[in-house]
């Protein structure tokens, strides 16, 4: 079979009607094959594994499913490896904290047209959290490099490195800690 390539965390309700939200729906975070044989190994489908996890005592309520599906040449559940309701779970300030810090930094290097932040600057489905270095009541604080547009996708080097701590309601600029060339 198939190695697993696509990793989605599904978060369903207590009775199992509906699903809540999608936190995770991405490459493999922490590749390894499940130890016991999956209910659907024995089937066509491409679904590699499914493991139950005990709920926290945070969300008693709820059951967290995580789902390692092996990708080749169709998706599977394809409804379920979506990350419509990714966002569900992030504070809405974070989503404002993660755009104000974009637009902030594409502002200070020159605009759209000669600067292009780091990928993760625009993945607002986990709030930009491979750039959050700090989340505290102080606000939030990222760090990111950046470059001439399509710097990243070409691999070409950055030529910016950005620190810039948003306030924690996401609506101003606390401090532009650092905008410079990457050190």
């Amino acid at each position: 079979p198939a190695e697993p390539t696509l990793e989605t965390e599904v978060i369903i309700s207590r009775d199992g009607d509906r699903i809540l939200s999608v936190p995770y729906n991405g490459p493999l975070r922490h590749p390894r094959q499940p130890k016991k044989p999956s209910v659907f190994e024995q089937t066509k489908r491409r679904v590699l594994a499914i493991r139950w996890v005990e709920p926290s005592s945070k969300a008693m309520s709820l059951r967290t499913i995580s789902l390692v599906i092996a990708l080749s040449g169709t998706a599977c559940l394809a409804d379920l490896a979506t990350p419509t309701h990714a966002q569900d779970q992030l504070p809405s300030s974070q989503i404002r904290a993660l755009n104000l810090a974009r637009g902030t930094a594409v502002k200070e290097n020159g605009g759209l047209s000669v600067y292009q932040p780091a990928p993760c600057m625009f993945d607002t489905s986990n709030g930009g959290n491979d750039c959050l270095i700090r989340n505290t009541i102080n606000g939030y604080t990222y760090s990111f490099l950046g470059g001439a547009p399509g710097w990243s996708e070409y691999g070409n080097e950055p030529t910016k490195e950005t620190v810039i701590q948003i306030a924690p309601d996401g609506r101003s600029v606390n401090q532009i800690i650092y905008n410079g060339p990457p050190r």
